[in-house]
């Protein structure tokens, strides 16, 4: 589906304002994103199901862990 960088900054961005830090950041952001991606799926539809998603959005059921990866 088309919109998944374009939803990541607005989920992203916002963070420090909740009062979560980079990490807490990047691990909602891609729960998030993940939510939606499998309830788009599941409709079978190419169109991202953002707005059927709004509470996934806000509380995803699976939660993805930011990791520091160092090189």
């Amino acid at each position: 589906p088309n919109g998944p960088g374009d939803l990541f900054p607005s989920l992203f961005v916002p963070a420090p304002v909740r009062g979560s830090d980079t990490r807490q950041g990047l691990s909602h952001a891609a729960s998030a994103i993940f939510a939606v991606l499998q309830r788009t799926a599941a409709d079978g539809t190419e169109e991202m199901r953002i707005v059927e998603s709004a509470e996934l959005l806000v509380h995803p059921k699976q939660r993805f862990e930011a990791t520091a990866v160092r090189g």
